[in-house]
């Protein structure tokens, strides 16, 4: 469980995470590119601490689904609309 201070970071990946990009197979991780181009289409200017919780968020996640493949991920994570 993230702290309550952290919460803000959980939207943000959440956001991030509906441009995972896919390989067909299995769960790929968030790039930084698309970490970029979110921080910079949100205007969002992320410390490099706030980018390591939002990996570690996206590790956790990857290690969390790391069986169920892109089929059977949570509506609006990692799935681009």
């Amino acid at each position: 469980m993230l702290p309550w201070r952290w919460r803000y970071l959980w939207q943000w990946w959440c956001e991030i995470a509906t441009a995972r990009p896919s390989n067909g197979m299995a769960l790929s991780a968030l790039p930084y590119s698309e970490m970029e181009a979110w921080a910079r289409c949100t205007g969002r200017n992320p410390t490099i601490d706030e980018y390591r919780v939002i990996r570690l968020i996206d590790n956790t996640y990857l290690a969390a689904n790391a069986d169920t493949g892109p089929a059977k991920q949570p509506k609006g994570a990692g799935s681009r609309h």
